[in-house]
C-alpha cells in the first residue's frame, strides 16, 4: 500500500539481520525463508525509485541464496544470485560501495556452480568465470581466489592454482 519507502527499506534490512545474524549462516529455519520472501515482495517495487532499496534487495537475495544452498537447491540459489548480480551491477556506478557486495555475489555464484557440477545439475554459469569476475571487482577477495585455486587444481592447472592460492594467503604469487 502507501507505506513509507524508508520504513520498508529499514524493515527489509532488519529481516536480513534476523535471517542471517552476523552473516554466520544462522538463518536456516523455515521462518527465515518466509521472512526473506516477505521482504523481497516489499522491496522489489522500490528498487527503481529508492536508492537504498537496491542494496537491501541484493542483500535479501544473497541471504536467501545461502539458505537455498544449504538446502542443496542449487538452481534456485543460482537464480537469486543472478538477480542480485544484475541489480548490483546496475547500481555500482551510482554507489561504488556496492562493488564489494557484487564481488561476493559473483564468488557465491561460483560456489553454486561448483556445487551444481558435483550434483550433476547444469547451470548456465561456470565457476571459474564467476570467481574471475569476483577477483576483477575485488582483487584481494580471499574466498574468490581460494575457490578459483581449487577449481584450477581440479582442472589440472597446477601452476595457475598455486598462483591463486598464494595470492589468497597473501603470498603475492603471480
Amino acid at each position: 500500500g502507501g507505506e513509507d519507502p524508508d520504513t520498508l527499506v529499514m524493515l527489509a534490512s532488519c529481516v536480513v539481520r534476523l535471517a542471517d545474524p552476523g552473516g554466520k549462516k544462522n538463518g536456516r529455519s523455515p521462518a527465515a525463508a518466509k521472512l526473506l520472501a516477505f521482504a523481497l515482495e516489499l522491496l522489489s517495487p522500490l528498487v527503481e525509485t529508492h536508492e537504498s532499496a537496491a542494496r537491501e534487495l541484493a542483500c535479501l537475495r544473497l541471504s536467501r541464496a545461502k539458505l537455498l544452498l544449504e538446502a542443496d537447491e542449487v538452481v534456485a540459489a543460482s537464480e537469486d544470485l543472478t538477480a542480485a548480480i544484475a541489480s548490483l551491477a546496475a547500481h555500482t556506478d551510482q554507489q561504488p560501495s556496492l562493488r564489494s557486495l557484487l564481488a561476493s555475489a559473483w564468488c557465491n555464484l561460483g560456489v553454486t556452480a561448483e556445487r551444481a557440477v558435483s550434483k550433476r545439475v547444469a547451470l548456465e554459469v561456470k565457476a571459474e568465470a564467476c570467481f574471475g569476475r569476483a577477483i576483477a571487482l575485488a582483487p584481494h577477495h580471499t574466498h574468490a581466489r581460494a575457490n578459483l585455486g581449487a577449481v584450477l587444481v581440479g582442472a589440472g592447472r597446477h601452476q595457475e592454482a598455486l598462483d591463486e592460492l598464494n595470492a589468497a594467503i597473501g603470498g603475492g604469487g603471480g
